[in-house]
């Protein structure tokens, strides 16, 4: 479970977790009784003295339907936190009060998916690691649902060989050298005016905005690095927040032809396995991409020698299966959130296509992850590296 305030995560400015009580109430009252607010109140005091390392604590109550209500307490004080989240195989928000109005450009989803679903993409805060070709697109249809706020992470400038599959990309971008990031916030803004998502762009990578990264409801994972996968896999975990990973895998013959067209989308929950456990990524590239990146001479020489595998830095890329490979990225979205899919949940974490072949292939997921999910909820300091 997931507690947010004020649009940020409980865990934003704390280095160690946070503890929750949980209760419930079997006769359905949907407030803290005084009874509650005394026992709360011992049990938080006892617990500030224990630890004394001054973080807030919260207490929550769960409905006999599932639903939570939670609250920090702190400083002899209680705070009602403005939502809860429970995630698994589907992801669910229970909002403490009432939404403002709908938008109207948002009245043909909500007559497909309901108000509550469309007054949840509303409240949700998502992180897109990665803005060039499926990135692109991501932001895009996220911005159009109605998404209410969104944080993009890309180190990279608009290059005129982007202009082939980044969404929304101009001539003028590529010849200044605009960020990835920027041109896409501007664009966004320019296009939806009062209707946008509240954006911050971030020309960096994601080790270098941790912090904000781990204050986001959902990640979706638009890179093919595998050091950024990486660490994604651990902020899923960490930072309890369920992670939606976009590949695409297009190789050429010798012939100018296609040898292979895929993609993959895939749902991570934290807690349960990981990317790493169905080697959606390798630790050798990691390793080696680590080196590319902080010492080239010496990533050069070793691919030389042929002590470590060199790392694909170019790769084929068509803006039409990127953009089927991110428009399944939030249709999964929207299929963990409103639950619109037939069959169980977990038989569709992972859903690949073959373009080639014609096919399409549903797996489930796997045993909890024996690296990542001890991690679960704990937090951590940014990676280093």
């Amino acid at each position: 479970m997931l507690l947010k305030t004020g649009g940020t995560s409980a865990a934003q400015e704390l280095e160690a977790p946070a503890i929750v009580h949980l209760h419930s109430h079997p006769e359905g009252a949907r407030a803290f009784s005084r009874v509650d607010d005394e026992s709360d109140r011992v049990l938080h005091d006892d617990l500030a003295k224990i630890y004394e390392d001054g973080l807030p604590h919260a207490s929550a109550i769960m409905m006999p339907d599932g639903e939570l209500i939670a609250r920090t307490y702190q400083a002899g004080r209680y705070v009602s936190l403005d939502g809860s989240f429970v995630i698994g195989h589907r992801v669910q928000r229970f909002p403490h009060q009432e939404s403002s109005q709908a938008p109207a450009h948002t009245a043909s989803h909500r007559q497909a998916l309901g108000r509550g679903t469309t007054a949840l993409l509303r409240s949700l805060r998502a992180v897109v690691v990665g803005c060039s070709g499926t990135g692109s697109v991501v932001v895009e249809l996220l911005s159009r649902l109605g998404v209410g706020e969104l944080i993009l992470i890309d180190p990279d400038v608009i290059e005129e060989r982007n202009l082939n599959r980044i969404v929304n990309s101009t001539w003028a971008d590529a010849r200044a050298g605009t960020p990835k990031v920027e041109a896409l916030a501007q664009t966004i803004r320019h296009n939806l005016g009062e209707l946008a998502p509240r954006i911050i762009p971030i020309q960096g990578t994601l080790a270098d905005a941790w912090g904000i990264a781990a204050t986001a409801d959902i990640i979706f994972g638009c890179t093919d690095s595998a050091e950024a996968r990486m660490h994604l896999d651990r902020m899923c975990h960490h930072y309890v927040m369920p992670y939606i990973d976009v590949g695409v895998d297009l190789s050429a013959d010798e012939d100018d032809g296609i040898r292979y067209a895929g993609l993959a989308v895939q749902y991570l929950r934290p807690g349960g396995d990981s990317l790493f456990a169905r080697k959606g990524y390798r630790m050798s590239v990691v390793e080696a991409e680590s080196l590319r990146r902080t010492n080239p001479a010496l990533y050069a020489e070793r691919v030389r020698i042929g002590y470590i595998e060199g790392v694909e830095e170019d790769r084929p890329a068509v803006i039409s299966i990127n953009m089927q490979a991110a428009s399944m990225a939030v249709n999964e979205l929207l299929a963990r959130l409103h639950g619109y899919r037939a069959g169980a949940p977990a038989d569709n974490a992972i859903r690949r296509l073959n373009l080639v072949e014609e096919f399409q292939m549903a797996s489930t997921a796997g045993p909890p992850c024996p690296i990542m999910a001890p991690m679960c909820g704990l937090g951590g300091n940014p990676p280093t590296g």
